[in-house]
Formats: structure tokens, C-alpha cells, sequence
């Protein structure tokens, strides 16, 4: 049970922030119980993790390595080891950190989502990307809910290994939208994947699907017109920006009049009068 206590200290602390006060505060709270008993590794370990909060890394650091002296144990401190070695551009020694706490665990998938993450992002750094896919896999696997980024990530590795992955990339991204609806950060990234690559017929496909659920249109008639234009259908491309501009023109007065918008208006009136 104690050991369990570090893998659930990476997601309590930040909550222990937000209800009890300032970070200052809690770091001076914990001064006074680490005087009093300084043989305590979960101390060092709650106050490594505040001083990360204020980017007091050397200070984290000497508390995390503390904490490991006192207690071999306190397995969450390799993780955050492994973060402070990444961020030094140290990551051999943060892919030792990394694979030891991964190695401590015994089916916490909280922790081995996070030291599977944490792995993912070491191996990035090296330009390892066949083995950051791996683990951005494995983190995906053992996440009970998986985050956005998850997918994202993953995808940016196979999309690094070269042209030959790009159907991975698709892939990984249509796992997320399945898992977690058609949420507009995959979709678009699947959308800019797919043009890039100069399959315009699946990207365009993917749009109208985006389009079908009615949300930010003007935005999206625009990018099927580009589309339409990159792929050399000049008169498809000018019904879809003026729907991008008949949408826009149905928008409220205080949306229709932001500068993002106006710069919208300004670009199909440049696209219409070039088309």
C-alpha cells in the first residue's frame, strides 16, 4: 500500500495545489514537517514535486534523489527524475530513469501510462521514432482514458518515421476519434495529414463528415474550398467559399465582426476574385 502512495502522489499533488492555497505556502508546511521528520520520503517527494511547480528543478532534483536514499522504494521519484534529465537534454540518463520506474510497476496503468508517456517523449528527443511509437502505443494500452494528445502523439512519431508510416498515422488518429468521438483536434489533424499527402479525396471526405455536424462552417467551407483549389477543381472550389461566405454573413453581429472572422471574409474575397 505505501508503495502504491507515490504513483498516486503524481496525480494528487496538482489537486492539492489548487484546494490549499499557494505553492509558497505548502513548500513552507512542508519544511516544518521535514525538520521534524526528515526520514519521511513521501515528504521530499511532495516537496520535489511543488518545487517543480515553481521551476525550482535543482531543488526538485536534490528531493527526489532524497527521497530515493531514504526509501527505494518511492518509485515516483524516478519519473520525475526522468522529466528533469529530459528537460537538461540528458536523455540516456532519463531513459534509465524512465525504464526503472516503468520496471517498479506491477499493473498500476496509471503509472505505466505515464512512464510509457514519459518513455515516448525520451525517444522522440533521441530521433528514435519507431521506438517512441512503441511506447506512445503501450501508454495508449494501459490508459483507462486516454487523452487527445495520446493519439496526437502517436501519430507525429510514425509521421516522423517517414512517408512509408502515414497510414499509421491515419490510423492512430481514427483510434481516437472511435474512442473518444469526432473530436475537432483529430479530425483536423487527420484532414491535414491526408492533403498533405495529396490525397484529396480522403481529406475532402473527412471535411464533409466535420461539415455534417455544423459546427464552425464558415472555417470549414473555406479549407474544402483550398482543398477543392489544390486539387484542381476551380469550380467546386468557388461554391465552397461562397458558402463559407454565405455562412459567415448568418453569424451574430459580435462573432461576425472579430478579427479572426474578418480576415476569413478577407481571404474568400481574395480566393473568389482569383477562381
Amino acid at each position: 500500500m505505501r508503495s502504491l502512495f507515490f504513483i498516486v502522489l503524481l496525480a494528487l499533488v496538482p489537486v492539492q495545489l489548487s484546494a490549499h492555497g499557494l505553492v509558497h505556502d505548502q513548500i513552507s508546511k512542508l519544511n516544518h514537517e521535514i525538520h521534524h521528520h526528515p526520514d519521511q520520503a513521501d515528504l521530499y517527494l511532495q516537496r520535489g514535486r511543488l518545487y517543480l511547480e515553481e521551476a525550482r528543478d535543482r531543488e526538485a532534483q536534490q528531493d527526489f534523489e532524497r527521497a530515493l536514499q531514504l526509501d527505494r522504494n518511492a518509485r515516483a521519484a524516478h519519473y520525475f527524475l526522468g522529466q528533469l534529465a529530459l528537460k537538461r537534454d540528458e536523455p540516456d540518463l532519463a531513459l534509465r530513469h524512465a525504464e526503472t520506474f516503468i520496471a517498479s510497476l506491477h499493473g498500476e496503468r496509471g503509472g505505466l501510462t505515464r512512464g510509457y508517456r514519459l518513455l515516448g517523449e525520451i525517444y522522440s528527443h533521441q530521433q528514435a521514432f519507431d521506438r517512441a511509437a512503441d511506447a506512445y502505443r503501450a501508454a495508449i494500452v494501459q490508459a483507462e482514458s486516454p487523452q487527445p494528445e495520446y493519439f496526437l502523439d502517436l501519430a507525429d512519431a510514425c509521421l516522423n518515421q517517414g512517408a512509408g508510416h502515414l497510414d499509421e498515422a491515419i490510423a492512430a488518429l481514427d483510434d481516437g476519434i472511435r474512442r473518444l468521438g469526432p473530436l475537432t483536434v483529430l479530425q483536423d489533424k487527420a484532414v491535414e495529414i491526408e492533403s498533405r499527402a495529396g490525397r484529396f479525396d480522403a481529406a475532402l471526405q473527412r471535411l464533409d463528415a466535420m461539415i455534417a455536424q455544423g459546427q464552425r462552417l464558415p472555417e470549414l467551407y473555406a479549407r474544402q474550398g483550398r482543398l477543392l483549389l489544390a486539387a484542381g477543381r476551380t469550380d467546386a472550389a468557388r461554391e465552397s467559399f461562397q458558402l463559407a461566405l454565405a455562412r459567415l454573413d448568418s453569424l451574430p453581429a459580435a462573432r461576425r465582426e472579430t478579427a479572426a472572422m474578418r480576415e476569413l471574409r478577407g481571404s474568400l474575397q481574395a480566393q473568389l476574385s482569383g477562381t
